[in-house]
């Protein structure tokens, strides 16, 4: 018989929050047989509406143990987690500051842990995988699981960057993730080295690397040499991914150019108004579909993407244009530097200057053979590195499968 896996995501099978997921999930089909997925924010039409041959959206049961009870029957247990962050945190007056707001927290994971225990009654252990995506939201019950001896199964999970790093948080702390480090999965798989260095670094905590691809679609339309030079940017439009620093550098510019946008968020209307330039036409798409983002990057012939988020993890945006050729200018920072080198494309310092950026894309506007050069490289690198089939083949195989 076959083995289960129960997969926790954030929105994931939405189309809308974690797209990239679509590139591994044929492989995690492929190699069990029923797969249970539980969204955070679970969609109710979505989970009345989606199953498919052998995976299904799920909802954990209510609990049904009354919260007084819960925080009573686990006094002991935030106890610990709470002088665990107090003295291994080093900012206790975050904690104590906040310990209203905390209180409430662990209530609502207390109830979660609960009904993630009801959930699992009717799984057998040794037929079954739990398979976190992120390492937070519901990680967190699940330690609290693994903290009261209540998770007697295999549970593997995920480290991106924003669950990893802590300087892309707002409050620069990720709650809680000290005692989290004394009720880890079995394996924690990091998609970057600098994940993995963080988590030891920061929390002691011991990670392998196991790196995210994605699908081979071919090479990108090339943009001919008489056509207007054209840069792509994907991202949220938040202040942390710094898209107005695109804006900044291009009104720089003295030839024409286009620029093109993918990602909204709420900094959409006012970046814009900031966008109006006479030498460079800009397109704001807003929201697409990853289907349909893969498609417009494959068949609108863009020379550059240019990425200048302050923090980062590794970007699958980058990821997917490397494949189809498409070379990046990225500030190095996060895991960027095991994505953009000098050969492949353009890593350019986090505190640069918008004219000194300028004058690069100026030049590499000049030089469409350093484009096709670093083209080829990116594609040469991301086969090697972030192929989709090699990469979630060997975490199936090395990680998730393993006895």
């Amino acid at each position: 018989m076959g083995k289960n896996l129960i997969l926790t995501t954030n929105s994931f099978p939405e189309s809308k929050g974690e797209a990239f997921l679509e590139a591994e999930f044929p492989f995690l089909v492929n190699n069990f047989e029923k797969i249970y997925i539980n969204p955070f924010d679970l969609n109710t039409s979505l989970h009345n509406s989606i199953s498919n041959f052998n995976w299904e959206v799920v909802q954990l049961p209510q609990n049904k143990k009354k919260l007084r009870y819960l925080l009573i029957q686990n006094f002991g247990l935030i106890c610990s987690a709470w002088l665990t962050e107090l003295v291994k945190s080093k900012r206790p007056f975050y904690y104590l500051k906040r310990a209203k707001k905390f209180l409430n927290l662990w209530l609502g994971w207390l109830s979660e842990a609960e009904r993630w225990h009801q959930f699992l009654l009717k799984f057998e252990s040794k037929n079954t995988i739990i398979y976190s995506y992120w390492y937070e939201n519901q990680a967190i019950p699940l330690s609290i699981l693994a903290a009261q001896d209540r998770l007697p199964f295999r549970w593997i999970s995920r480290a991106h960057g924003w669950d990893v790093d802590r300087l892309q948080r707002k409050d620069l702390i990720i709650p809680f993730r000290n005692w989290m480090a004394k009720h880890t999965p079995d394996v924690i798989a990091s998609i970057s080295e600098f994940g993995q260095r963080k988590l030891k670094k920061d929390y002691n905590i011991k990670s392998l690397v196991y790196r995210l691809g994605t699908k081979d679609i071919g090479l990108a339309n090339k943009n001919p040499p008489t056509q207007v030079f054209k840069l792509v940017s994907i991202s949220s439009l938040i202040p942390l991914k710094r898209v107005h620093l695109i804006i900044n550098t291009l009104k720089e510019l003295k030839l024409p150019y286009e620029w093109h946008h993918y990602g909204d968020g709420p900094l959409l209307n006012e970046l814009a108004k900031q966008s109006n330039m006479h030498n460079i036409k800009v397109d704001f798409k807003g929201y697409v579909n990853h289907k349909e983002l893969l498609s417009q990057l494959h068949s609108n012939g863009y020379d550059v993407m240019v990425h200048l988020s302050e923090l980062e993890g590794i970007p699958v945006s980058i990821m997917e244009c490397m494949s189809m050729g498409i070379p990046c200018i990225a500030c190095d920072t996060g895991g960027i530097s095991e994505l953009v080198n000098d050969d492949n494309g353009w890593k350019i310092d986090v505190k640069f200057d918008t004219k000194n950026l300028a004058h690069l894309i100026t030049r590499i506007a000049a030089n469409k053979d350093v484009i096709a050069k670093k083209g080829l490289a990116s594609r040469l690198f991301w086969k090697e590195h972030y192929d989709a089939s090699q990469n979630f083949n060997l975490f199936v195989k090395e990680v998730l499968l393993k006895d």
